[in-house]
């Protein structure tokens, strides 16, 4: 009787267990970060990953100015879209890429994405 008790108290034990799991399910979130450039200058951001295995990023570039003015900003957005949990920095660089010592700005982000799936992003240094 004891044993039937004892295997009864793990088969409940392993069933919450398991239940705890699917309550906790990974489901993927989106948050974006934005920079201003102007790439009719030549400049344009680029980005550098430490593990680019927990989010897929997705680069947007809006222009800003009206029609036929050269010069004017652009909005450029980056959609970070969660994969799995773990934590991760991502460095922005704006240069103009062909020309060495073109760096005018840089920007550092720490990524953490949790076991729910949500995106946590901070300005690093």
């Amino acid at each position: 009787m004891k044993k039937m008790l004892e295997w009864a108290f793990l088969g409940i034990s392993g069933a919450v267990l398991f239940a705890g799991c699917l309550t906790s399910k990974f489901k993927s979130q989106d948050e974006t970060i934005v920079l201003r450039g102007n790439p009719t200058t030549g400049y344009t951001w680029t980005y550098n990953l430490d593990d680019d295995g927990i989010f897929s990023i997705e680069e947007t570039v809006t222009y800003l100015g009206a029609d036929g003015i050269v010069g004017a900003p652009s909005m450029f957005e980056y959609k970070l879209k969660s994969l799995e949990p773990g934590e991760t920095r991502i460095k922005f660089v704006y240069s103009r890429p062909w020309l060495e010592d073109s760096v005018i700005e840089s920007k550092s982000f720490a990524i953490k994405v949790a076991a729910s799936g949500k995106i946590e992003i901070k300005e690093a240094e």
